[in-house]
C-alpha cells in the first residue's frame, strides 16, 4: 500500500474522516496486510484494542456490517480516492464556487450508492435533492461530487443564494466550459441555453446548483418562479429533454412545479430522510452518549433535521455538562434560534391558505385525512383548492403524506409542528389584543380561521410532561398582555361590545371569531 499511496496523502484523507492518531497507526499497518497480533505487538497494546481501533475506522468510512474483507474494501476505496485525485487534477477542470468544505462525513451510505447508480450507471440528466434546510442536502452533494469527480471533464458548483439572473448563471457556466475563451455570448436566454447544451453535449459535465428555492415565488402556491426568474424553468426542461452526456444537480427546500412533469427516465428525485446513525455520530464527536430510550425521544422529536442535532449536541455539552437526560427533562422541545430562523424563512414563503392548513395540522395530535381537514377548515372553498394547497405544502417539504389503510392522511414533522404551534400562540395573542384596540376583523387570520376549542388542552403537542399545552400558553400570553392594557372589567366590557357588534349573517367574514372570543373570555375568568 505504501508503495502505491504517499503516506502524507493517507494521513490527510483519514484525518478528513475523523481518524485519530492511534487509529491511524493501526490502520497503516493493517493496510500492509499484517496480522492483528503482529500489529498489537508492534504497538504494545492488546489485539482486542487493535480490533476496536480498526472497527472505529471502518465505521468512519461507512464500511459496516459483520462481513469479512473489510480491510480489502477499505484499501480499494483509499486507492480509488487517490487515483481520483490524480486523475482529476490531471484531466478535469473544477470550480467549486461557494461549496462548503466537508472534512467529516457520516452515514448516508445507501444514498451515496443510489446517487452514483443514477448518475454513473443510469446516466440521468438531472437530479434534485429535496428537504427542509438543515437536512444535510449540501453536505451530501459535496461528498457525492467528490466521489464521482473522475467521471467528468468539468465540475462546477454554483450557489443561488443571492438569486443570480439566468443570464448571469449561463454566462458563468459557458465561460467556464470554454476556458474563458467565449467572449461573444448571445444576449437571448434561449440562445444562451442552446450554447450551454452544446457544451454539455461535447463534454461530460457535472453542474451543481445549491439553494434553488431562492428563485421561487413567495405568497403563492409552491414551485412557481419569481417573475424575473421564469427562464430557469426553460433551463431545467431543456436540460432534461435534450440529448447530452452531462448531469445537472440541484438542492432545494422546495420542488419546482415542472419537476414532476419531466421525463422520469432522465430525472431523479431524492427526498432525504432521517438518519439516526449520523445523529449518533454527531453526538459521539461531542463526547455525548444517550440511552436507547433517550435516542427514541430525540429521533421522534427532531427526525430529519441534522442541523438540529448539531445544535442540540453543542447545547448539551456546553450547558448541561453532557447529560442528555437532564437536557430532555429541562428543555421539553428545544428549538435553537438558528433552526427557528430557517423555518421562519420557509414560513414567509407561504400563502395565507397554506398557513391556515399548517395551523390546523399543528393542533391535531394525530394525522388528519383530507375530508377531516375540509370539515375543520372554515370556508375552505372547493376540495380541489384544498388539494392544490396540500400539494404545495408537500412541495415545500413542510407536511408529510402517509397512507393508513386505504386512507391518505397528512401530518407535520415534530420540529415543524412545534414551530407552527409557537407561531399560532404568538399570532393569536397579537390578534386578540388587536381586537381590543380597533374592534375590527380585518387582517385577522388565527382568530377567524382556527377553532380555539379544538386546541390541545395538555401536553399532546409539546411531547413533555413538564410543558404547557397550546391553550394554556395562549391564555397566559393573552392574560399578561391584557393586564398591561387596562383593568379586567374594562377589558371584559370591551370584548362583550365586540361580540355584540359582530354581524350574524356573515359567516365568511366572522369565521370562528365569535366562538373564539367567547372561549377566551371563559378561560380568562378561570385565571
Amino acid at each position: 500500500m505504501s508503495s502505491q499511496i504517499p503516506q502524507d496523502y493517507l494521513k490527510d484523507l483519514t484525518a478528513k474522516y475523523g481518524v485519530s492518531d492511534a487509529e491511524f497507526e493501526a490502520l497503516a499497518l493493517a493496510l500492509e496486510e499484517r496480522p492483528t497480533l503482529e500489529i498489537a505487538k508492534q504497538l504494545g497494546v492488546s489485539d482486542v484494542a487493535i480490533r476496536k481501533r480498526l472497527g472505529e475506522v471502518y465505521s468512519k468510512f461507512n464500511i459496516v456490517g459483520g462481513r469479512p474483507g473489510k480491510i480489502i474494501e477499505l484499501k480499494q476505496f483509499i486507492l480509488s480516492q487517490y487515483q481520483i485525485r490524480q486523475s482529476s487534477s490531471a484531466n478535469s477542470r473544477q470550480d467549486w464556487g461557494e461549496a462548503p468544505e466537508v472534512n467529516v462525513f457520516y452515514g448516508r451510505t445507501e444514498e451515496l450508492k443510489l446517487l452514483q447508480k443514477w448518475i454513473l450507471t443510469e446516466r440521468c440528466k438531472m437530479l434534485a435533492l429535496l428537504n427542509l434546510a438543515g437536512a444535510g442536502k449540501t453536505t451530501l452533494t459535496v461528498q457525492f461530487a467528490k466521489r464521482v469527480i473522475n467521471q467528468f471533464e468539468y465540475v462546477i458548483w454554483r450557489s443561488l443564494r443571492n438569486s443570480p439572473t439566468l443570464s448571469e448563471l449561463l454566462t458563468s457556466l459557458i465561460q467556464f466550459f470554454c476556458d474563458r475563451q467565449e467572449t461573444d455570448l448571445p444576449e437571448n436566454s434561449n440562445a444562451q441555453i442552446s450554447r450551454l447544451l452544446e457544451c454539455l453535449q461535447a463534454h461530460r459535465c457535472l453542474i451543481i446548483l445549491d439553494d434553488f428555492e431562492t428563485l421561487l415565488e413567495t405568497d403563492k402556491l409552491a414551485g412557481y418562479y419569481r417573475s424575473e426568474y421564469e427562464g430557469y424553468r426553460d433551463l431545467l426542461q431543456r436540460v432534461a429533454e435534450v440529448n447530452h452526456q452531462s448531469c445537472l444537480v440541484f438542492n432545494s427546500s422546495e420542488s419546482p412545479a415542472e419537476l414532476d412533469l419531466l421525463d422520469a427516465a432522465k430525472v431523479r428525485i431524492l427526498k432525504l430522510k432521517s438518519s439516526e446513525p449520523i445523529a449518533r455520530e454527531i453526538f459521539k464527536q461531542k463526547g455525548l452518549s444517550a440511552t436507547a430510550k433517550e435516542w427514541q425521544v430525540l429521533v421522534s422529536r427532531y427526525r430529519d433535521n441534522l442541523l438540529a442535532f448539531k445544535m442540540m449536541a453543542a447545547t448539551i455539552k456546553d450547558f448541561f455538562n453532557g447529560n442528555v437526560a437532564i437536557f430532555l427533562e429541562s428543555t421539553a422541545f428545544f428549538v435553537e434560534d438558528t433552526i427557528v430562523h430557517l423555518l421562519e424563512q420557509q414560513f414567509e414563503r407561504l400563502s395565507k391558505k397554506e398557513e391556515e392548513i399548517l395551523y390546523w395540522l399543528a393542533i391535531k395530535s394525530d394525522p388528519v385525512s383530507l375530508f377531516q381537514l375540509k370539515q375543520d377548515i372554515f370556508a375552505t372553498g372547493s376540495l380541489s383548492s384544498l388539494l392544490m394547497n396540500l400539494e404545495s405544502l408537500e412541495r415545500r417539504c413542510l407536511i408529510e403524506k402517509k397512507t393508513e389503510g386505504e386512507t391518505t392522511v397528512f401530518d407535520l414533522q415534530p420540529l415543524v409542528r412545534k414551530f407552527v404551534a409557537n407561531r399560532l400562540i404568538d399570532s393569536g395573542t397579537e390578534e386578540f389584543c388587536q381586537i381590543l384596540v380597533n374592534k375590527k376583523l380585518s387582517n385577522l387570520q388565527i382568530i377567524k380561521f382556527v377553532d380555539f376549542s379544538k386546541l390541545p388542552k395538555g401536553n399532546e403537542l409539546i411531547c413533555s410532561q413538564n410543558s404547557l399545552g397550546i391553550t394554556q400558553n395562549l391564555k397566559n400570553n393573552i392574560h399578561t398582555r391584557l393586564m398591561k392594557i387596562g383593568e379586567s372589567k374594562a377589558m371584559l366590557n370591551s370584548l362583550n361590545e365586540f361580540l355584540s357588534n359582530l354581524p350574524d349573517n356573515s359567516p365568511l367574514e366572522v369565521g370562528y371569531a365569535r366562538d373564539n372570543v367567547r372561549y377566551i373570555l371563559k378561560e380568562m375568568k378561570n385565571c
